[in-house]
């Protein structure tokens, strides 16, 4: 897409998730009412949108992934001292690597603080 178009989220492409000071796991949202019918722009896929509602720092890491005894996770673990920083009130905007299914997150404290992460694409 060209670099002045819009995010467009996905439909049903939004998932929120309480972080806290643990490494939390999650599957990426796939978006589309119906992937089957729904055109890939209504899909999404190719950005990321993170939004940190709370007062922590957040710091994540996306990556391909699987199912561990029934807990969908990341391959890449984010860390305080290494990952992708999301302050306190701010939304990101990331371009999604191909393969890349799944995201670990941890706040920098205790917290909890909510995040949003929703898929789309443009930008």
């Amino acid at each position: 897409m060209p670099q002045w178009e819009p995010f467009l989220p996905a439909k049903l492409g939004q998932t929120t998730l309480s972080v806290t000071g643990a490494v939390q796991h999650l599957r990426l949202p796939v978006g589309g009412s119906n992937a089957a019918a729904d055109p890939p722009i209504a899909q999404g896929g190719e950005a990321i949108a993170i939004s940190n509602n709370g007062s922590v720092v957040v710091f994540l890491e996306t990556g391909p992934g699987q199912p561990v005894a029934g807990v969908e996770t990341c391959n890449i673990v984010a860390t305080v001292a290494n990952s992708y920083p999301i302050l306190p009130g701010q939304t990101q905007i990331i371009r999604r690597f191909p393969g890349d299914t799944h995201m670990s997150i941890i706040g920098a404290s205790a917290g909890p603080t909510a995040v949003f992460v929703s898929v789309g694409n443009g930008i």
